[in-house]
């Protein structure tokens, strides 16, 4: 096992030196709570902050950090994560940034399962310069502690098996008497039985080797009270006529300090990464006097492997990268400055990882230079963010390809920046005018110019920012574009960040699709589908406003007999023929609809049943006058209507059509070429 002291002294150094910020948040109220530490980190002091509330983290925070504290906020609250943990940067009060660590999780929620107070600390990962003079300190504290602690001189007669003991400790492990009788016995009945089956063969072994080298051994007794206590022993033989005769050392109590260092190491275990002491000498020697358990997965081996050689963990770092991370420890070494680096290892079975280490060095009198520093693995952080470079990349090429311009806009002011796609779609060469929102309204089409306003203004107020409109080119083109934005903070100033897009291309096919989606594409009227959604639209208009509406259906007469005496294609020209007669018989505020077949449909809006009919019967007889002449025949044709009116006590419009449907054949089976009313309940 390490030497206590010196296991104690690196951790402690290493941890005191962190300089924890605390926090408290209702994530439901915005009420938040800091320690003067926590603004301490940034250059300020809690009065200077207030009042305080979560937009002080938020106006302190770099804007592009927010979005990625938000998210990992979000996966601590879903459960994803069993903390939050979040790296950011914020603005100190001298204007610099600086880098935090912040971590926490949720304490308390609320009835209905969402989270209510967090509690959590930032830790200031710039500042390891500022608290090395802090961590020597300590160091030197502990150091003085340990070489004040009492010490038990004991000397061990062989021959008599005597055991004699001096020192203000001595009740510890005797109740009072200074000499222990039968000393191997008493050893053996009082070391803890696990540390007994490794140290008495040790002792044995040492006895009979009659070894001029010293004896060290760290082990557990029960001392006088029933109590285990750890014990740091060292003794050195006596050797006479070529055999020991007596055994002379010391006892040290470090059960204090053992039980410290295996708390700081459980809390360093839960660390990431690793904590570490590195020692370099400039004759090129250099090891690891102190390595968490975290180097297993940062480099892939043990701390006892790097103890007395830190060779592996340089044949652990990527080729290409182990000049570069050499250079930067010689560097810091030289200027004694903070050695910082991000880095690629590769490890046996596990592949390639990257890492990024923090030390700060400090400069022994031997000559040497110590780091006490941290390394996180940081693989999934540098995965992210080389997906991030390809996707700016490929966002960048998109944009080119997808004919996207984008622009800033600050907030009240008349001051917009246009990337030089947006001047292609103004059709302007670059940099021809300054761009200013002004400018650009100059470009929207008149009669969008209200809209363009109105819909600024809201998105001052509301964030959002999402419209389609028209321009006039610089050459007269009249396009269409899509804006979208969103608004942020840049330098603790608001602006809009937005897209432009020529959509006029889309907007061309999205008129075609709905004239096809609306048209029958034989007779160019209006289709079953247009003619539905208008028949409910005057049925709301009669819940509503009271507006009546009158509702034909319209049947050719014999119409199978033309198709089967003249063909399909003739048959095509009746029903084209009789489709424009009907469009011109009605209103232009009447839907003329064909529902399929020879079938066709009127909607005559704001007009009651039986004042139509008149007109009815007059468009009834039109359709008998129509001549239709092709392929050297003359055809006429008659019709049978099925009237009704859409009424309140509806349940929808298909119960009206039903009615129509059922007028139409009452017409059918009286002989045709007649208008028939039916207003019976269905």
């Amino acid at each position: 096992m390490e030497n206590n002291e010196t296991l104690t002294s690196h951790l402690s150094a290493i941890i005191e030196s962190s300089g924890a910020g605390t926090w408290q948040w209702n994530v439901q109220t915005g009420e938040t709570r800091f320690n003067a530490t926590w603004a301490a980190i940034v250059g300020y002091t809690l009065e200077e902050l207030a009042p305080i509330s979560i937009k002080t983290w938020e106006q302190l925070s770099h804007p592009d950090d927010l979005a990625e504290s938000a998210r990992q906020l979000q996966l601590h609250f879903d459960g994803h994560a069993q903390t939050y943990r979040c790296d950011a940067r914020m603005r100190h009060k001298n204007g610099h940034w600086v880098w935090v660590r912040d971590t926490g999780r949720v304490i308390s929620w609320t009835a209905d399962g969402q989270p209510e107070w967090m509690v959590g600390m930032h830790f200031d990962i710039t500042a390891e310069k500022q608290a090395e003079q802090q961590a020597r300190t300590t160091e030197q504290n502990l150091r003085r502690v340990i070489d004040s602690s009492p010490t038990t001189i004991f000397v061990w007669d062989l021959d008599t098996d005597e055991l004699h003991l001096y020192g203000e400790r001595v009740e510890l492990l005797h109740d009072s008497d200074e000499t222990i009788m039968n000393a191997s016995r008493w050893w053996q009945h009082n070391i803890h039985p696990v540390d007994g089956k490794t140290m008495l063969p040790k002792l044995r072994e040492w006895i009979k080797s009659c070894s001029e080298q010293p004896l060290s051994r760290r082990y557990r007794i029960r001392g006088a009270n029933g109590q285990y206590y750890w014990l740091k022993e060292r003794m050195r033989p006596v050797i006479e006529d070529g055999r020991m005769k007596q055994a002379i050392g010391s006892i040290i109590n470090v059960t204090e300090s053992v039980n410290l260092a295996e708390r700081l190491e459980a809390l360093s275990s839960s660390i990431p990464g690793m904590i570490y002491d590195y020692r370099w000498y400039p004759d090129g020697r250099s090891f690891f006097p102190y390595a968490s358990e975290g180097v297993r997965l940062i480099y892939g081996c043990s701390p006892e492997d790097i103890r007395t050689d830190a060779s592996l963990v340089f044949k652990r770092i990527h080729p290409d990268d182990v000049e570069r991370v050499t250079e930067s420890v010689l560097k810091s070494a030289d200027e004694q400055s903070v050695w910082e680096a991000e880095y690629r290892v590769i490890l046996p079975e596990v592949g390639e990882k990257w890492v990024s280490g923090r030390a700060t060095p400090i400069r022994l009198p031997d000559g040497g230079t110590s780091w006490h520093g941290v390394i996180f693995d940081v693989t999934a952080e540098k995965k992210l963010e080389l997906e991030l470079q390809q996707k700016q990349i490929t966002l960048e090429r998109a944009q080119e390809i997808g004919q996207l311009g984008y622009w800033t806009s600050k907030i009240g002011f008349d001051e917009l920046y246009w990337s030089n796609k947006i001047y292609t779609i103004l059709g302007l060469e670059q940099n021809a005018i300054a761009p200013s929102v002004e400018a650009f309204r100059d470009f929207v089409h008149p009669d969008d110019r209200e809209f363009f306003d109105t819909s600024l203004a809201a998105a001052e107020a509301t964030g959002t920012y999402n419209i389609e409109h028209r321009i006039v080119r610089a050459d007269g083109q009249l396009r269409w574009v899509h804006e979208l934005a969103s608004f942020c903070k840049i330098n603790n100033e608001d602006y809009f960040v937005g897209t432009m897009r020529d959509i006029t291309q889309a907007k061309e096919y999205q008129a075609q699709l709905e004239e096809l989606s609306e048209t029958d594409e034989l007779t160019k009227l209006y289709n079953r589908r247009y003619f539905m959604s208008q028949a409910k639209l005057a049925y709301y208009h009669l819940e509503r406003f009271n507006h009546p509406t009158t509702l034909v259906l319209i049947d050719i007469d014999h119409f199978k007999k033309v198709n089967d005496e003249y063909g399909h294609d003739v048959g095509d020209i009746v029903l084209k023929t009789l489709a424009n007669y009907l469009k011109q018989a009605v209103r232009p505020s009447d839907v003329v609809a064909r529902l399929g077949g020879e079938e066709f449909v009127l909607l005559l809006h704001q007009t009651e049943l039986y004042p139509s009919l008149p007109r009815l019967e007059e468009i009834l007889k039109g359709i008998g006058k129509l001549e239709i002449k092709t392929k050297g025949v003359h055809i006429s044709v008659t019709a049978t209507f099925g009237v009704t009116e859409i009424k309140p006590d509806d349940v929808d419009v298909s119960v009206a059509l039903i009615r129509a449907d059922q007028a139409l054949y009452e017409g059918k089976r009286k002989g045709r070429n007649q208008v028939v009313v039916n207003l019976a309940k269905y």
